[in-house]
């Protein structure tokens, strides 16, 4: 995600990766985990199925947001799939670097962290997360 604040309004910018289709003999140079639909579906998708779908989807969940409480509405859902749930992780922005126990996220969608005990709201920026 992008945002553009500009006074009273908000842009945001959503950008969706998604492997169709990889080469497994280029992807062996990737140091994380990976997959690919072809590998884990039966018949090959049309991206121009797949583009239309995730359009649709895209359209209901940004009019959840239309209040600024969407995140609230998804809080729950994200926590059930959320890989780094109590794992240990290293949190790098452009600013700082943190090292603690991933939490989930709040209702407004600041990553949480517990960092000595104490359980910290991240938000914006550039972030990458990894597993310890």
């Amino acid at each position: 995600l992008e945002m553009i604040a500009d006074q009273d309004v908000c842009h945001v910018v959503v950008g969706i990766g998604l492997n169709v289709e990889m080469d497994s003999a280029f992807m062996t140079h990737v140091d994380q985990p990976w997959t690919d639909l072809v590998s884990r579906l039966k018949t090959r998708p049309s991206r121009n199925y797949i583009l239309a779908e995730l359009t649709k989807e895209l359209i209901e969940v940004c009019r959840l947001f239309e209040d600024g409480n969407g995140m609230k509405h998804f809080q729950h859902q994200w926590q059930a799939y959320d890989v780094l749930f109590n794992q240990p992780v290293n949190v790098s922005s452009v600013n700082q670097k943190r090292q603690g126990i991933a939490r989930g996220i709040d209702q407004k969608g600041a990553l949480l962290i517990e960092e000595d005990g104490e359980l910290i709201a991240l938000h914006g920026g550039e972030v990458s997360v990894r597993r310890i």
